[in-house]
């Protein structure tokens, strides 16, 4: 989560955002999802620590979501419905269409969908 072994590809890019070269934007939907996949690998305090840690970097930026993100989100969800894109992921690509940061994932339908809207897009398969 983070601050675990960071994927050699997103190694540069983790680096400039803990140098504070690079903004980070987090937004509490994504916060939400990670504590719920990684608190049975890590513990409940451990990621709560972590994404605490994160949300008070200085050059963290918590994206406050507007109607329009939300509207956003549930018509990607209509247009892709074969993409497997969760709510979350909906949120994420509706708001990084607005704010056009490069979006770091391991999933295939945001890789897909975020690249067919023109948003720069970093995938790795994900080996569980």
């Amino acid at each position: 989560m983070l601050t675990d072994s960071v994927p050699e590809k997103w190694a540069r890019a983790w680096s400039e955002v803990r140098s504070e070269r690079a903004w980070f934007i987090l937004l509490e939907p994504v916060i939400s999802e990670a504590y719920h996949k990684n608190t049975p690998r890590l513990g409940s305090r451990t990621c709560k620590d972590r994404i605490l840690w994160l949300k008070t970097l200085p050059n963290v930026l918590i994206h406050q979501m507007s109607d329009n993100d939300a509207l956003t989100a549930g018509d990607l969800r209509l247009r892709y419905p074969g993409k497997g894109l969760s709510m979350v992921d909906s949120l994420l690509l509706a708001v990084a269409s607005v704010t056009r940061p490069r979006v770091l994932t391991t999933d295939p339908g945001v890789r897909e969908v975020g690249s067919r809207m023109g948003i720069d897009v970093s995938y790795i398969l994900h080996e569980a």
